[in-house]
């Protein structure tokens, strides 16, 4: 196992490399269909699109189906010990993250 180690794995990992290398050459700088093509003529067609002219009228609406709920309402833990001098909040008001909701 020592001799496959040492030399046949890195011999055939090189001639793998070498063959990946050749390919790579082959397609960069010989493609197969030179003699085919002649860069001075464009092979490219112009076609002017045919669409009827018609009378009608343009609508950009989307209507979608949806529907509005609350979230479910959350305890919010005190962070300090202290008493509640003032509440800025009401039941059922929303409030965002970060807002003040009591004052102590």
């Amino acid at each position: 196992m020592n001799v496959a180690r040492k030399w046949v794995f890195p011999i055939l990992r090189l001639i793998v490399i070498a063959a990946i290398a050749v390919a790579l050459v082959k397609l960069a700088f010989y493609p197969g269909n030179a003699a085919d093509s002649n860069p001075a003529e464009p092979t490219g067609v112009i076609v002017e699109p045919q669409i009827p002219v018609s009378l009608g009228t343009i609508s950009n609406d989307v209507t979608l189906p949806g529907m509005v709920s609350a979230d479910p309402a959350v305890a919010v833990k005190a962070t300090a010990i202290g008493t509640v001098d003032e509440i800025f909040v009401t039941a059922g008001q929303a409030v965002n993250k970060d807002d003040k909701i009591w004052l102590s």
